[in-house]
């Protein structure tokens, strides 16, 4: 028993438990009434069938995105949960939802873009514009050529993307300005003060802590030379310099259990003490800056650092097996629709998100990767199924 125990908490059983949760939950779908996730009588019958209609649940994710806006823009202007500013014109909020949340906002982003859902399309924009990440933000910008170059209407998709952004950075411009407003000589005190009970009651119940007023960051940048450095230049050396390290340890087979450097300091006490290819004395990294890195940032490095070459591997062949099915599934016509947003997302994040380690336990965007992956599986299977 005590066996099983280890087992079923060990770091990597925790991976596949949340990439498998979301598969699962791909197929509690399938089951929810007036919904039929693959196939019509138009694509050669019925494959699989929970309803009479071939509709996606848009609904869902337009409750959902109304919600994370909302709660990222009262964080926003209250300073409530994690705020960072870094000059008067540059502030950004994760509220309580973390710096691995934004890519997420990606796959409603495509699905709202393809269906002509324009104000939702601004709500998710406004989201990413709040959470402040760079590389999501470009990443939300090379979606929208990938889908324009799949609409007949090129040109007009592409002015409503524009209207779209344009709408999202007036609001976020004047959600700024209204709380600088506020902060100024203490005059949000009074605002945060009814928002007391509410936090009181949301961290009991979900057991989170929300900081009310801790902005991090203010006045690092008040030059635009110290705002690239904090905001370009740094983020930039860390995700590099962090790569190369966790390619070392996954060199060195990977460092399984508890020889893995599981917090900010013992990662900078070994890369400090292995020194990987010397880059320390070449590029001058000192124990400091290991730390502020935490990890290795690469997600497919992030893993191989506790599995090795063999276990990135893994990871990898799965992934690329899984995106030459969807793009058969899309390029065969048996993969259409909102559904194969799924199928598209499935391949942008593997392909595009670079920069965080999402392969890890309890991550959303692992969970929702699994969605995608149960998707392009049963349309794969089924396809095959009904030729044979």
């Amino acid at each position: 028993m005590e066996i099983v125990s280890e087992l079923l908490s060990s770091n990597l059983i925790q991976i596949i438990e949340t990439f498998c949760g979301g598969a699962l939950g791909y197929l509690v779908l399938l089951f929810l009434p007036n919904l039929r996730v693959v196939g019509s009588n138009s694509m050669g019958g019925d494959w699989v069938c929970a309803g009479e209609n071939n509709k996606f649940p848009v609904w869902i994710l337009k409750f959902s995105v109304s919600f994370v806006a909302t709660s990222l823009l009262i964080s926003f202007i209250f300073n409530l949960g994690e705020v960072y500013q870094y000059s008067y014109w540059y502030k950004r909020t994760f509220f309580v939802f973390g710096d691995g949340f934004p890519f997420v906002l990606i796959l409603p982003l495509i699905i709202f873009a393809r269906h002509g859902s324009w104000r939702f399309l601004s709500v998710i924009f406004l989201s990413l514009f709040l959470l402040g990440g760079r590389m999501v933000l470009a990443a939300s910008m090379i979606a929208m050529v990938v889908v324009a170059f799949e609409s007949k209407m090129r040109r007009h998709f592409l002015v409503k993307v524009l209207k779209s952004i344009g709408l999202a950075l007036f609001v976020y411009f004047v959600a700024l300005i209204f709380s600088n407003f506020l902060q100024e000589e203490g005059r949000g005190n009074r605002f945060q003060s009814n928002f007391n009970p509410l936090i009181s009651k949301i961290e009991k119940y979900f057991d989170v802590k929300i900081n009310i007023n801790n902005v991090r960051g203010r006045g690092n940048s008040s030059s635009f030379e110290k705002l690239y450095n904090t905001q370009v230049h740094s983020p930039l050396r860390q995700r590099i310099f962090s790569t190369i390290g966790g390619a070392w340890m996954t060199s060195q087979g990977g460092f399984h259990g508890a020889a893995y450097p599981s917090t900010p300091e013992k990662f900078a006490d070994l890369m400090i003490a292995s020194n990987p290819y010397g880059i320390n004395e070449k590029y001058s990294i000192t124990w400091n800056e290991w730390q502020r890195m935490r990890a290795v940032q690469h997600p497919y490095f992030n893993f191989g650092s506790g599995y090795g070459w063999f276990g990135m591997g893994a990871v990898l062949l799965l992934f690329c097996c899984l995106c030459l099915m969807g793009i058969a599934n899309i390029s065969s016509g048996r993969d259409s629709g909102l559904w194969s947003s799924l199928t598209v997302y499935f391949i942008f994040t593997v392909l595009i998100n670079q920069t965080q380690p999402w392969i890890q336990s309890g991550s959303i965007l692992l969970f929702l990767m699994g969605i995608c992956a149960a998707h392009i599986l049963i349309v794969f299977s089924q396809h095959h199924r009904m030729i044979k």
